[in-house]
């Protein structure tokens, strides 16, 4: 029990320095950015682009830290297509910007699990942003749904083999990963996937796309 207790400290430790790390940067930038004056609509962009990309960071540590505890989760009976809806809708636009088509496969019949529905569309939303962000424009992002799980396909770049179980890691990048972001989005996927029980998976489509998938049981 003391070692289980000693690695959770030590867990949390190199969480709180990796997110000031983080953090860090993008404060000074906006700091250097307002002292400096924002002159331009460009300025002012880049100074509110910075802003709510801490804003998504801090969003998602909280999160983080709300699924850390399995016990605080609001389990009742949920209809996964319902929140896959819901995460469609709410990142139609996002897609539209970026010309891609957001598909939904449903399931076959009336499909309902156990789980916490915040918790189940942030899992969902997080995947979904990943495939918009590292699909080409003109591409489609699939959503598939049935009684052993969910996956979300894409037609980008995919995952290198030897990179695909790294991907879950808190704020973990691809060696050649210049797009910006947290690295936590797929961190707190897997958070919440162990959280309910499920597994989780980075694998590739036909095309040489990523695919992640989860499975509602272990």
């Amino acid at each position: 029990m003391l070692q289980r207790l000693e690695r959770a400290f030590q867990a949390q430790e190199r969480f709180i320095a990796n997110a000031a790390h983080e953090l860090k940067t993008p404060l000074a930038l906006a700091r250097a950015r307002i002292e400096a004056g924002l002159d331009s609509d460009d300025d002012r962009q880049r100074l509110l682009h910075d802003l709510d990309a801490m804003g998504r960071q801090v969003q998602q540590m909280l999160q983080m830290a709300q699924v850390a505890d399995p016990q605080a989760l609001r389990r009742r009976p949920v209809r996964p297509l319902a929140v896959a809806r819901e995460v469609l809708d709410h990142l139609a636009f996002k897609a539209e910007r970026r010309d891609l088509t957001l598909h939904l496969q449903e399931p076959d019949g009336e499909l309902q699990i156990e789980a916490d529905p915040g918790a189940l569309f942030v899992l969902l939303k997080n995947l979904v942003e990943n495939a918009i962000e590292f699909s080409p424009p003109g591409a489609d992002v699939g959503v598939w749904l049935d009684e052993a799980g969910l996956r979300v396909d894409d037609h980008g770049p995919g995952v290198a083999p030897e990179h695909r179980a790294q991907v879950f890691e808190r704020f973990w990048r691809a060696p050649e990963q210049s797009r910006p972001g947290s690295g936590l989005g797929l961190a707190l996927v897997r958070e919440i996937a162990t959280a309910h029980g499920w597994t989780v998976r980075c694998g590739q489509t036909p095309d040489g796309g990523a695919s992640f998938s989860v499975r509602w049981g272990a």
